[in-house]
């Protein structure tokens, strides 16, 4: 068969199983850019997010830039960054997540799938 001939092939490689095309996803779809929506990644987060439910999932929008996020690593932070170790135990206790933050990682924790969509800029 065509299939046992790929697989010779491709030195016996098999293709994935096939999914089952019902299943639906909870998906956080983070965007980041100052424009919002009026950049590009703006337009194919919204693309993304039509697409998603269009096909039935469920989708969670975080936009960084609205909630303004702060991304900076603080000082305090990286000196409680290991948190104590075995090796180290006097490290300070790494801090609590900020209240800004405590929404979006309770909504990572519940979805199935992460999107991020973000400008690369060189």
């Amino acid at each position: 068969s065509l299939q046992v001939l790929l697989n010779q092939l491709t030195k016996g490689w098999i293709p994935p199983p096939v999914r089952d095309t019902n299943e639906r996803y909870r998906v956080l779809l983070v965007h980041a850019h100052p424009l919002g929506e009026k950049s590009l990644s703006g337009a194919i987060a919204n693309q993304v997010r039509r697409g998603l439910s269009d096909a039935g999932h469920e989708v969670v929008f975080y936009s960084l830039y609205d909630t303004r996020f702060e991304p900076r690593v603080s000082k305090d932070e990286r000196g409680r960054y290991l948190g104590p170790t075995k090796d180290s135990p006097n490290l300070p206790r790494y801090p609590t997540p900020s209240a800004d933050l405590t929404k979006p990682i309770s909504e990572l924790k519940k979805c199935n799938a992460l999107v991020l969509v973000y400008p690369t800029w060189w």
